[in-house]
């Protein structure tokens, strides 16, 4: 494992999140014997084939969320980090409500101009933040956000400030949120410079993929 990663294992400030899409039960249990105890997946069909209730290990769901599917996820995380609509909240919220668990979420921002990437935009962020919040099986933790496609990292920057900025300034006034879930394994030591509280690290942590 990078020594950069195993030294933000060691102080344990900030939570690192194995970006788990396409890795084996097998490779998860390997990541988390080295210190990793949180897994995010971005399919709810591979989700459902590496949950189970005796795991010592969460499960988050980091994709983009499919509203026919949500059912299926409530059950096997402890935090959704792509949440970016209300009908998206009304459905988690039903759901919740019928297994009577409380479920973490965060506001996935959409602060690129790329047309192909999810999010909120700002002009609609307070609307959803307020609606967050009248839902009584829903808790706002936070927010998610993504750098650029092509991987600028100028780019990126600008967009982690930005995000830095959202987070502090609605933390100041929701006293639930508490979470800036930004950066990957090719920015993560620049989402941390703007104050990231979790990381989702894929090819740093598992290596590079078979395909």
């Amino acid at each position: 494992m990078d020594k950069n990663i195993e030294n933000l294992i060691k102080e344990n400030k900030i939570k690192i999140l194995g970006a788990s899409k396409t890795r084996s039960i097998d490779e998860i249990y390997s990541i988390y014997n080295q210190g990793i105890k949180i897994f995010g997946e971005n399919y709810v069909q591979e989700l459902k084939e590496k949950y189970n209730d005796n795991q010592p290990f969460e499960f988050h769901y980091i994709g983009k969320i499919q509203t026919k599917k949500i059912k299926d996820i409530i059950p096997r995380v402890t935090l959704i980090h792509s949440v970016s609509r209300v009908k998206e909240l009304e459905l988690i919220n039903h759901e919740a409500s019928k297994i009577n668990k409380n479920i973490n979420i965060l506001i996935e921002l959409h602060l690129t101009n790329e047309d192909t990437k999810n999010g909120v935009s700002l002009d609609n962020l307070d609307e959803l933040i307020k609606s967050s919040l009248t839902y009584s099986n829903i808790t706002l933790k936070g927010f998610m956000c993504m750098g650029p496609v092509n991987d600028d990292l100028n780019e990126t920057e600008i967009i982690f400030q930005k995000a830095q900025e959202i987070f502090n300034y609605y933390k100041n006034i929701y006293p639930s949120i508490d979470t800036l879930s930004m950066g990957m394994s090719n920015d993560y030591e620049l989402a941390i410079k703007y104050g990231a509280t979790l990381i989702r690290l894929g090819t740093i942590l598992f290596g590079k993929r078979n395909y």
